[in-house]
């Protein structure tokens, strides 16, 4: 019985050398091991608090090093993107935490993947426009070849879809890449 136990043990994880020490001194190494165990638990949960605290402080940088988009750029890019031929309903969604904005167009089922690629391109060329034209930072605006600087603080998702759960085109960006992958 003696032996099954130390072949449990074994499998959990004790080094030899614990293991050793427990036949060598009875219950006084098995009190031993256990202050041990306990001993390196607490170790372990600070070392793991570290990274989590880590982590919200630098969620908590990334909120505050990203420009603040206004709602009059929300609106007014949801109005001008209704204007466009074949779209019906448009979306978008900022995550601060995780420094991503996402934008969904819901349009005709008959838009085909170029054109569908088109609005999603001036979408996001909407509302990084008037970001720069009604936030507080001043942010370049997009230009022939470029979406703009807001793009280059925060990742991008668009997602171009007929609404029956079809998508169409779906691209996306990261702030070091020039332009929409799709």
């Amino acid at each position: 019985m003696f032996f099954v136990f130390l072949l449990v043990l074994a499998a959990c994880g004790e080094s030899n050398d614990l293991v050793e020490e427990k036949s060598n001194q009875g219950e006084e190494g098995a009190e031993h091991v256990t202050q041990n165990s306990e001993k390196e638990e607490p170790e372990k949960d600070a070392q793991e608090e570290k990274p989590e605290k880590d982590k919200e402080s630098s969620d908590e940088d990334i909120a505050e090093e990203l420009p603040k988009i206004p709602d009059e750029a929300l609106e007014v890019a949801y109005s001008e993107i209704s204007k466009y031929d074949l779209v019906k309903d448009s979306h978008i969604e900022i995550d601060t935490e995780k420094g991503e904005i996402t934008m969904a167009l819901i349009v005709n089922a008959s838009t085909n993947k170029e054109y569908a690629e088109e609005l999603g391109d001036s979408f996001a060329r909407l509302l990084s426009s008037f970001t720069s034209t009604f936030g507080d930072e001043d942010l370049r605006s997009p230009g022939k070849d470029d979406l703009g600087e807001l793009y280059e603080h925060y990742d991008l998702v668009v997602g171009v879809g007929d609404g029956y759960g079809e998508y169409i085109a779906m691209g996306a960006k990261v702030p070091t890449a020039p332009s929409i992958t799709w």
